[in-house]
């Protein structure tokens, strides 16, 4: 039987995990080598890394990422910084599997041909950050620029035809939230996406995984807080749900 995968989607700021709400107010979990560690013994699906820094200033730790790999018993997809093909070379030596290409689609969209011709579709997922504004309308933002749902819509199309083996999307407005998946974000795009997609962003419980996985299924589900806290005081406690689909 097809199930969705589960993803743990962690961010590195400042060489340590942390987790965010709606990407703000970075709070401390822990080193990642260990962290990844964890998840080895849960049996994770795959380990999706994004670097704030990174993102900002460009500046990959590739001994980091190089320790992870190392120490890493699941496929790792990394973004953060990538804005060429010797970056992605760099990233692959250093035992990553898959890159997400982000903000840098927007500025050189031909990055994504570039990955996919020399290392394969499956090797290269495009990340958007979704938000949501006052009149419930979606929407992309980077730098000072906006795109809409329609907008929204042509640019995967877009980016399948470059070549892109995976879409992720990103619901900043969901992030660390835990009151559950946008189901109506994911009805939006799942309907016209025909290649792999991931959704984080929101998680609220395994009830509500299972029935994101029943109503759309061979999805990837990205999980943050409900992976890495526990309890309503929001202890650190690395988790990973086993024989899910028996309870």
């Amino acid at each position: 039987m097809y199930r969705s995968r589960l993803i743990p989607v962690l961010l590195i700021q400042n060489d340590y995990i942390v987790k965010t709400i709606n990407f703000q107010d970075p709070n401390y979990v822990g080193e990642p080598v260990n962290i990844v560690k964890l998840f080895n013994d849960k049996q994770a699906d795959e380990l999706v890394l994004f670097d704030i820094n990174a993102f900002y200033d460009g500046k990959i730790n590739y001994d980091l990422l190089n320790d992870i790999a190392v120490n890493a018993r699941m496929p790792l997809c990394y973004g953060g910084g990538i804005k060429s093909l010797k970056t992605v070379e760099k990233i692959f030596m250093a035992g990553l599997e898959r890159v997400s290409i982000g903000k840098t689609l927007f500025n050189n969209k031909k990055i994504i041909s570039e990955i996919a011709n020399k290392f394969g579709s499956q090797s290269c997922v495009a990340t958007l950050c979704i938000d949501k504004d006052k009149n419930n309308k979606y929407y992309i933002e980077y730098e000072n620029h906006i795109i809409y749902e329609n907008e929204i819509k042509n640019l995967i199309l877009e980016l399948i035809d470059l070549g892109v083996g995976e879409i992720l999307i990103n619901c900043v407005h969901k992030d660390g939230t835990q009151k559950g998946y946008d189901e109506m974000l994911i009805e939006k795009i799942y309907k016209y996406t025909s290649i792999p997609l991931t959704v984080t962003g929101g998680a609220s419980s395994i009830e509500n995984i299972l029935d994101i996985e029943k109503k759309f299924p061979i999805m990837g589900l990205g999980v943050g807080s409900l992976f890495i806290y526990k309890g309503k005081k929001k202890a650190v406690l690395v988790n990973y749900p086993e024989n899910i689909r028996e309870k």
